[in-house]
């Protein structure tokens, strides 16, 4: 199977001599759900700046679906039609009059037929919650809001590679879930996605790969379920376990004999727990 992006040896320094990639190798198969953790500095943005190609590696190389990239403008614009990024800061990406002109952009840009735009863009609002807010100018917005303006922006264009900076950061539960919600709606087209975050529990139970990085450098690439069990390799990246990895580790004692499967999700570690009460024999009170 081809992959969808990799790097070679990548390594990158800003002016200031801050080494942001360090000799980076990493591959990305498609229809994937990959989150990205580290700590403030460990790289997670240089990353998807380069599969985006905004930054250029100053040694080392990137392919995107096997060709190699070579930083010629025709290239890049033909790369980004097809990786789509979300930033950290969605007035990065707000610019139009509305939002409905702002999600229309890209496809304007590329030639679609206005209509074709802009019944993509009701879309791609819809399925983000804002189909009502559509002719609102982007600064009445919430951060929310913004955040799910920004993504449908992307999503319109629907790219093989979708890239989020920490997409969840300053939202409340209900709109972080709502935009998880958003992302797994999106993926079931098949396509790539690959998101930096802080949040572990997001990470271990929406992720089907873990990248966790430190200084620069690519730590580890593995199953969730995996990554986590690494107390070492955590406390290096400054990194907790998710908490239903806790609670089930702590159930575990109490039943060491039983062999059990860890727990994906809350759902599963409920059904566990529910399980085992059940099997626990009755015994009256005195």
């Amino acid at each position: 199977m081809q992959s969808v992006m990799e790097l070679r040896n990548v390594r990158h320094i800003y002016p200031n001599g801050t080494v942001a990639l360090d000799n980076i190798s990493l591959t990305i198969e498609p229809g994937r759900k990959i989150a990205v953790l580290g700590n403030n500095g460990a790289g997670k943005s240089s990353l998807l700046l380069h599969l985006n190609g905004l930054l250029k590696p100053h040694k080392g190389e990137v392919y995107f679906q096997g060709h190699l990239l070579t930083y010629k403008s025709k290239e890049l614009k033909e790369l980004r039609q097809r990786v789509g990024i979300m930033f950290q800061n969605p007035e990065a990406q707000l610019f139009s009059p509305t939002i409905l002109a702002d999600v229309m952009y890209g496809p304007l840009n590329l030639g679609w037929p206005r209509r074709e735009a802009e019944r993509s863009a009701r879309q791609a609002l819809a399925a983000a919650g804002l189909e009502e807010l559509r002719d609102q100018p982007p600064h009445f917005l919430s951060l929310g809001q913004k955040k799910r303006a920004a993504m449908a922006g992307v999503m319109v264009m629907k790219p093989q590679l979708l890239l989020l900076d920490e997409p969840t950061a300053g939202l409340d539960p209900y709109y972080a879930k709502k935009m998880i919600k958003q992302l797994t709606d999106f993926q079931e087209g098949k396509q790539t996605i690959v998101l930096s975050t802080h949040d572990v529990n997001l990470a271990y139970e929406w992720a089907d790969e873990i990248i966790m990085m430190n200084k620069g450098r690519l730590m580890l690439k593995d199953k969730p379920q995996h990554a986590f069990g690494n107390q070492e390799l955590l406390a290096t990246c400054h990194l907790e376990p998710p908490w239903v990895i806790e609670v089930y580790h702590q159930w575990k004692k109490t039943r060491p004999e039983r062999e059990t499967r860890i727990p994906k999700t809350k759902e599963e570690l409920f059904q566990l727990l529910q399980e085992g009460e059940a099997e626990r024999p009755f015994t009256a009170n005195a």
